[in-house]
């Protein structure tokens, strides 16, 4: 608040003034004391107010201080899990230390967010244009999905796996009576239908049971009245047999005559001694004893009883020659040819025997030669007076076994 001023305060020097000024000066000191003690009242408002306002800001720059501080910290810790837009993937993060797991930053290069998973940077989310839509999606690539039990009915995908498991592993059948079925599984395209089992066809039938031709058939097939019949032994082996009749003195007899019926062809019998003679046009060529000889026409016996040697005393190459026979080889080795220069038929046998106390090659050129029980192919090694036997298998395949075989 504002003090009036005093008046002029007397001076000895002012003999004149001195009694009015002094009264003047005198009379206004009470009304300036008032207005002094209120000023000072005032003044001390204002230095209390001041004080407090002093706390008051001292408390606010701590608190912003704080939040200064806090703010540095979220900042810092926002700096650590996003780096930024980088054009290479980081390896620390912008304060030089170790990257965070679930780190985030902009590779510019690839224009995609990654994150780090703790070993290596990966894609942070998938464009939505590499997804389906849940309404009619329509696939690239090869989609796959699991597939459903064999037989299943329901809204599952079916994959190629489970539509080819659908189709039907058994044979179709053909029994004259119509169904419509319940199987779910379905035919594959190029499956055959047999032929009607409980009907035989017009042309070339085949019966089953007791079919007798002729009077009185005493077989289930039974040509009853001249010479033989043929008979279904089916009570003791099932195998189908020409029986000779009662007082037969000739043997069976099988004959093949032109499409007129009017020349033999050839012919197959069995004697009452029980040999086997073949021949065309009533000329014996071949007989099979009932001891198991084979002869020709003029009883000389034929094939081998033994293995013929075919000895040799170096390097040989197998010939058409040698199937049947042993070759006996004292040094060289052999060398079995390809199929494209010798054609030795399938099944062809032939044993090799090294004569002598050294190993010998057994080679192939460009076949395969297979050791037996083994998947060992290639070149074998017989050791001294070892045995080997080759087979034939195959147009390019041999078969090698034997005693000594390496």
């Amino acid at each position: 608040m504002p003090i009036t001023a005093l008046p002029t305060p007397p001076s000895r020097t002012d003999a004149a003034n001195f009694n009015v000024r002094a009264e003047a000066f005198l009379g206004a000191l009470p009304t300036f004391v008032t207005q002094a003690n209120a000023l000072a009242t005032e003044t001390n408002g204002y230095a209390t107010n001041a004080a407090a306002s002093a706390t008051t800001a001292s408390s606010q720059a701590a608190n912003a201080a704080a939040s200064a501080a806090n703010a540095a910290a979220s900042y810092d810790a926002f700096d650590d899990r996003y780096l930024g837009s980088k054009a290479v993937n980081p390896t620390v993060d912008n304060d030089g230390a170790a990257l965070l797991t679930g780190a985030l930053h902009w590779n510019s290069t690839a224009a995609e967010m990654r994150v780090w998973t703790g070993s290596a940077w990966v894609a942070a989310y998938v464009s939505a244009g590499s997804y389906a839509p849940l309404a009619s999606p329509t696939f690239t690539g090869v989609p796959a999905a699991p597939t459903a039990a064999v037989g299943t009915n329901s809204t599952q995908l079916a994959t190629t796996a489970f539509v080819l498991a659908q189709a039907s592993a058994t044979a179709p059948v053909a029994d004259g009576t119509a169904a419509v079925g319940t199987s779910v599984r379905f035919a594959r395209a190029d499956h055959v239908h047999p032929t009607d089992a409980s009907r035989a066809p017009l042309a070339s039938p085949q019966f089953s049971g007791s079919v007798g031709i002729g009077i009185a058939p005493a077989a289930p097939l039974d040509v009853a009245g001249r010479g033989r019949f043929l008979q279904d032994s089916a009570a003791t082996t099932g195998a189908i047999i020409l029986r000779q009749n009662a007082g037969d003195t000739v043997g069976a007899y099988i004959q093949w005559v032109n499409n007129a019926n009017t020349g033999e062809k050839g012919w197959i019998t069995v004697n009452t001694a029980g040999d086997m003679i073949f021949g065309p046009a009533s000329i014996e060529r071949l007989r099979i004893t009932a001891a198991g000889i084979i002869q020709d026409a003029s009883a000389l016996e034929l094939g081998y009883k033994d293995v013929p040697q075919n000895a040799k005393t170096a390097a040989y190459t197998l010939v058409l020659a040698d199937r049947g026979k042993h070759i006996s080889i004292t040094t060289g080795g052999i060398v079995i040819p390809a199929n494209a220069s010798v054609a030795f038929p399938i099944g062809s046998t032939i044993v090799i025997y090294n004569n002598s106390a050294t190993a010998q090659t057994i080679s192939i050129t460009t076949d395969t030669l297979r050791q037996a029980g083994t998947a060992n192919t290639g070149s074998r090694t017989l050791d001294g007076y070892g045995l080997a036997t080759l087979v034939k298998v195959a147009a390019t395949t041999w078969v090698i076994t034997g005693a000594g075989l390496n």
